[in-house]
C-alpha cells in the first residue's frame, strides 16, 4: 500500500511539472501577427491581360515583400499578390499591401531605409491597383526605388503603410545560334613520298643449299665503262651471286 501511494504522488508531481513547462513554452512563443481580414481576389486586375494566379495570404505576402516575418504588433489590413505564369515560370508579378506597422517595422523601412529607397515627390499609383489601395495623396510621404517599382507610402499620422511593387520574372533565353559545320580539310597534294610507311617484313631464312632466294645484283652501267670513264660512283667489280657471306679461312691447328 505504501508503494502505491508513493507511485501516485510521483505521477501527480510529474503531471504538475509537465503543465508548468507547457505554460512556459506558450508564454515564450512570439505573438501571432494580427490580420484584420483576408481579402478576396481583386476585381480591378487588368482585364486585357488578366493574371494567372491571385494570392491573398497576408503573412506570406508580408514576408516576400519586406523580407521579414510580421510580429504581434504588425496589423495586416489588406494583401494581394498577382502572378502571370507561362510554362510553369512566373513571367510577371505584382503585389499590394496595407499594414499598420509596428514601431520596429516603421524604423526598419523608413528610418533605417533597409531597401535603399529615395524620396519621391508624388505617388506613381498603378492603374489596376485594388480598390482598397486608396489614400489621400496630400497626406503621405513616399519612398521609391530608382531602378524598380517598389514604393513605400507612409501616412503622415504614422498609422498606416501602403506598399506596392512589381516586375518581371523568369523568361526563356534566346536560342543558341546554329553554328555551321567546320570546313572539310583538303586532301594533301601529291608528293614524291607516300603518306604511309611501306610494310616491313622479316628477311627470308636461308634454304638448305644456302641460298636466300634474293636475286643477285646485276652489273650496272659503271661496270661497262672503260678504265678512263667514270660516273662518279664506285664500279661494281664482281657480281654478288647470293647473300651468303664469304667463308672464313680455316685457323691453323694449335701446336702439340
Amino acid at each position: 500500500m505504501k508503494f502505491m501511494k508513493k507511485f501516485q504522488l510521483l505521477l501527480i508531481a510529474l503531471a504538475i511539472v509537465s503543465l508548468a513547462w507547457l505554460g512556459c513554452r506558450r508564454s515564450a512563443a512570439p505573438p501571432a501577427p494580427r490580420v484584420q481580414h483576408v481579402d478576396k481576389a481583386s476585381t480591378t486586375a487588368s482585364k486585357e491581360d488578366p493574371p494567372t494566379n491571385i494570392e491573398n495570404d497576408p503573412v506570406r505576402i508580408f514576408q516576400r515583400a519586406f523580407w521579414a516575418s510580421p510580429t504581434g504588433e504588425d496589423e495586416i489590413l489588406h494583401a494581394e499578390r498577382r502572378e502571370w505564369i507561362d510554362s510553369d515560370n512566373v513571367q510577371k508579378w505584382q503585389w499590394f499591401l496595407v499594414v499598420k506597422p509596428s514601431p520596429a517595422l516603421l524604423k526598419r523601412l523608413r528610418d533605417d531605409n533597409a531597401f535603399g529607397l529615395m524620396p519621391a515627390a508624388a505617388v506613381n499609383l498603378p492603374s489596376d491597383a485594388p480598390e482598397w489601395f486608396a489614400f489621400n495623396k496630400d497626406e503621405v510621404s513616399v519612398l521609391h526605388a530608382p531602378q524598380g517599382n517598389l514604393q513605400l507610402i507612409f501616412s503622415k499620422d504614422k498609422h498606416t503603410l501602403y506598399a506596392t511593387d512589381g516586375g518581371l520574372g523568369l523568361r526563356p533565353g534566346a536560342p543558341a545560334p546554329v553554328r555551321p559545320p567546320p570546313p572539310a580539310r583538303p586532301a594533301p597534294p601529291p608528293g614524291r613520298l607516300p603518306s604511309a610507311h611501306p610494310p616491313i617484313s622479316d628477311p627470308p631464312e636461308p634454304a638448305a643449299d644456302g641460298t636466300t632466294g634474293v636475286p643477285p645484283v646485276r652489273e650496272d652501267s659503271a661496270s661497262r665503262l672503260s678504265a678512263h670513264e667514270t660516273t662518279g660512283g664506285t664500279p661494281v667489280v664482281q657480281d654478288r651471286q647470293d647473300a651468303r657471306p664469304p667463308a672464313l679461312p680455316a685457323l691453323p691447328a694449335p701446336p702439340q
